[in-house]
């Protein structure tokens, strides 16, 4: 699908993604994140836990 969010079409049109994505600010890349997937976080079974586990995040592409 066309790309109409120009904060993500500078990014995938950049000479190096990678480093374009390393010298956006946190708060671009988090208006980028939310504008490109779905994120949830699962409840953990351990109540208390401070550590962190990746696989309770999941993110699916957002459909437009």
């Amino acid at each position: 699908p066309p790309i109409t969010d120009e904060r993500i079409r500078a990014l995938v049109t950049a000479g190096d993604i990678r480093t374009a994505w390393t010298e956006l600010p946190l708060s671009e890349r988090r208006k980028i994140i939310k504008a490109a997937f779905d994120v949830r976080i699962q409840q953990t079974k351990n109540r208390g836990q401070n550590a962190c586990e990746p696989e309770r995040v999941l993110m699916e592409p957002r459909a437009r």
